[in-house]
């Protein structure tokens, strides 16, 4: 009986280390674990971070990009009006040489027949 006991108590004792064994494994498992857990949260902050930085970036070159259109628009503008004077003066000397002509030939007309 006492044979068995120590033989029983043997096979605890084993039984208990391959116990702790298991136990001190799962918790290096769940301490690898943690850490692999902590860097994929910093890789998914720095995401984060680095898609805002990109989404306020995209946002400031679209105001730049609607500003520079604005400007564009308001030099086409000024362009077609001093094309618009431009023409209108054009137009007036053509007009005021078109007259001449016409009363240098009225002129020229009189003085052959005189």
């Amino acid at each position: 009986e006492l044979a068995e006991a120590v033989r029983r108590g043997a096979m605890l004792e084993e039984e208990l280390g391959a116990v702790e064994t298991t136990g001190r494994l799962q918790a290096e498992a769940m301490q690898r674990c943690s850490g692999e857990l902590e860097l994929q949260t910093e890789y998914l902050d720095e995401a984060e971070r680095l898609q805002e930085g990109v989404a306020s970036r995209n946002d400031s070159l679209e105001e730049q990009l609607v500003e520079v259109q604005d400007a564009k628009r308001r030099q086409a503008s000024a362009v077609l009006r001093r094309n618009a004077e431009v023409e209108a003066q054009l137009k007036g000397l053509q007009d005021f040489g078109n007259h001449k002509a016409e009363a240098l030939l009225r002129r020229n007309a009189e003085l052959e027949r005189q």
